[in-house]
């Protein structure tokens, strides 16, 4: 064996074990499972400039810490009545907003991150939208393969 061919077999078996993780996590809405105990909702936000950091919880669970602009990411719940919650720091600057959201299995919703300033804060408000416009703003949106995707 020459000492090239035992530099590069080690590297061809590192990267053999490495590809099925780097696909894994490369996985958008053809992952989505709207089975019929299941919902699927698509979180949102558009490309804007702003630093703040938003969290986003449903229920007791945290979603995502860092909810960025111009991202996107789903969730599969069952059906039922959720507390969807946005947080986010800094605290003194950025209000929690809670939102109740029924959802029933087999549907998909479709939720934008509107980020709404006022005088003395900023908050994340929540909107349900319509799969049109998610379809028109998903080629310029990064999936965001940090969230939950699924909650049982």
């Amino acid at each position: 064996m020459y000492l090239g061919e035992m530099r590069i077999t080690p590297l061809i078996l590192s990267l053999g074990l490495l590809f099925p993780i780097l696909v894994t996590g490369q996985q958008d809405s053809s992952s989505v499972d709207t089975g019929e105990e299941y919902a699927t909702i698509y979180f949102y936000r558009k490309a804007e400039f702003y630093n703040g950091r938003f969290e986003c919880w449903v229920d007791e669970t945290r979603l995502l810490s860092n909810f960025k602009a111009a991202s996107y990411f789903w969730l599969n719940l069952p059906a039922g009545n959720y507390e969807i919650r946005t947080t986010g720091r800094p605290t003194w600057l950025i209000y929690e907003k809670k939102y109740q959201l029924k959802v029933e299995a087999g549907q998909v919703y479709y939720i934008e991150g509107v980020i709404e300033y006022d005088f003395l804060g900023t908050a994340l408000f929540l909107q349900e939208r319509k799969q049109t416009d998610f379809d028109a703003l998903k080629s310029k949106l990064r999936f965001d393969v940090r969230a939950i995707r699924l909650l049982e």
